[in-house]
């Protein structure tokens, strides 16, 4: 499967490029997202990564609502 970079504003999911080594894809998104700090730093779009089988998957992954995990008194 490969690894998919988007560029996610809001609802908005912007499918940017597609790499099979994680190793390149991760470079690529660090030097995205340093672009972006540069160009524009208070813009609230943000660059992800996600492994998924297409661009369909991707994309419900990525939409996808986590919740925050329960902590313990112990992990505080």
């Amino acid at each position: 499967m490969p690894y998919l970079i988007y560029k996610i504003k809001g609802d908005e999911y912007t499918y940017l490029e597609t790499f099979e080594a994680y190793a390149e894809a991760r470079d690529r998104v660090r030097s995205l997202r340093a672009e972006q700090a540069k160009a524009d730093p208070d813009t609230d779009a943000i660059v992800r990564l996600v492994f998924a089988a297409d661009r369909d998957e991707a994309v419900a992954l990525l939409s996808e609502k986590r919740t925050a995990p329960i902590l313990k008194e112990w992990e505080k």
